[in-house]
């Protein structure tokens, strides 16, 4: 039995609302695995990207219509996103051996990534604490106070959020401590977090960012969880062109000192590379005439590396507030009533008939391979071809 197995069989032994992050994701990833087999990083993000604007399309039609989203189809499409987004984890974080030696990424998201006062295997909650660790990483503090300085986070290029920056840090700084590794390993925080059931994840965005998101609008936190999204779209592209590039290194030797250059001046602009900078001299000088090229594009590839994972966290920082949102919009609408958590959506979602969880279209815990044609396939060709039916002849 693989190390993957394992922690799903741990995962599925646990009532459904007390898995955690990556128990979801570990199972999610599981059920369509076979089917994902041959999907490369653009294919599986795509699908992430299809389903993010479907969610968004839901959004607009829903409230344009009732002034109030339908909160089912909301959370259906939330645990469905999700799914896609464990899709895509879990191939690179999980079951690096399924990845194909063409893959532009490969095995780079099980790397260490910068600034890693965690330390341990990679895994998603560990990239939600290096970047949020119980606290706004732009304003430093929780609960968030961006909204009050909107011009200056907006441009957080010039000076003034420089000055801004630090007479707020210390309170970051400390919210991060709690999370560094010590002498007998994680912190207790740490184990905490790690523990945690995922609901406890969109109550921790909640007390960072609920204050800040109250006179903003749910279509607003749609865009900006669509921005997002791209960002990841971004990196992956940046992956490939890295990946193109480093197979006419022998080629395009000529291209060393531009490659240089781009380095030192990437370096130069954010100060959390310095110490990667330095290293890339030290390298430079000393193996000046031999294997440039590839130093500089691993530093490159480490610095993209990095920023994926970032991104990745703020897509799902923003899902956290799509349902925050709606949490908090439901009570003024129906005070009574009891909204559904993540947990909730994803158990309704991916439930059995017998209770356990798998593809709720083939009713199997590991999805079957005719299931892709016989249900996605078949409906996606017959909406469309309800809509030239439309088209063409009304």
């Amino acid at each position: 039995m693989t190390k993957l197995e394992k922690k799903r069989k741990i995962a599925l032994r646990k009532v459904y609302n007390q898995r955690t992050l990556e128990d979801w994701v570990i199972i999610l990833y599981c059920i369509y695995k076979d089917h994902n087999i041959t999907c490369g990083p653009f294919d599986l993000w795509l699908q992430v990207v299809n389903d993010a604007s479907q969610l968004g399309e839901t959004i607009r039609r829903e409230i344009i219509r009732t002034k109030f989203p339908s909160e089912v189809n909301i959370y259906t499409q939330l645990a469905r996103l999700f799914c896609r987004i464990s899709a895509f984890i879990g191939r690179y974080v999980y079951d690096p051996h399924s990845i194909g030696n063409n893959d532009p990424i490969g095995k780079l998201l099980t790397k260490n990534p910068l600034d890693d006062y965690i330390s341990g295997e990679e895994k998603y909650e560990k990239w939600l604490l290096l970047k949020y660790p119980g606290a706004c990483p732009t304003c430093g503090n929780r609960p968030c106070i961006c909204a009050a300085y909107r011009n200056i986070m907006e441009n957080r290029e010039n000076s003034e959020y420089d000055v801004f920056w630090r007479k707020n840090k210390s309170n970051f700084l400390t919210e991060k401590q709690k999370y560094h590794w010590t002498e007998d390993g994680f912190s207790q925080n740490t184990v905490k977090m790690y523990a945690a059931n995922i609901d406890s994840w969109v109550d921790m965005f909640s007390e960072i960012y609920a204050s800040g998101h109250i006179e903003v609008s749910l279509e607003s936190v749609g865009f900006h969880f669509l921005e997002e999204v791209g960002e990841v779209s971004d990196g992956i592209l940046c992956f490939d062109e890295l990946y193109k590039y480093k197979k006419k290194l022998g080629i395009y030797s000529e291209k060393r000192i531009n490659l240089h250059k781009i380095v030192i001046s990437r370096a130069q602009q954010d100060p959390k590379f310095s110490k990667f900078l330095k290293e890339y001299q030290n390298d430079y000088i000393s193996d000046k005439a031999h294997n440039l090229s590839e130093i500089a594009l691993n530093f490159l590839l480490y610095i993209n590396m990095t920023h994926v994972k970032e991104e990745l966290v703020d897509v799902f920082s923003w899902m956290c507030a799509i349902l925050n949102k709606i949490k908090a919009t439901s009570r003024h609408w129906n005070p009574q009533g009891r909204s559904q958590s993540l947990s909730d959506a994803l158990h309704q979602r991916y439930q059995l008939n017998d209770g356990s969880v798998g593809c709720s279209y083939c009713n199997n815990a590991i999805c079957s391979s005719k299931c892709l044609i016989s249900s996605t396939a078949r409906k996606n060709i017959e909406n469309r071809t309800k809509k030239l039916d439309h088209h063409f002849f009304s």
